[in-house]
């Protein structure tokens, strides 16, 4: 997974595979999976936008970032 040149990435607990990525990253690299899954580039990241409002919305989860392991 991209990472944005590691300046949107931060370490949590030291861990080396434990990041926080922002809520932008999550929805860049999702409409980019969709697009290479063949869905149109025009509307992958509205879709990826509300994906993630979803997912996140129906978990109780804030949307600023997310734990990643």
């Amino acid at each position: 997974m991209r990472t944005g040149g590691g300046s949107m990435t931060t370490p949590v607990h030291n861990s080396p595979r434990t990041l926080v990525l922002s809520t932008k990253t999550w929805e860049r690299e999702l409409a980019a999976e969709l697009v290479r899954l063949g869905h149109s580039p025009a509307k992958s990241r509205y879709v990826a936008n509300k994906l993630l409002k979803r997912i996140v919305g129906r978990a109780g989860w804030q949307r600023q970032a997310f734990l990643v392991d």
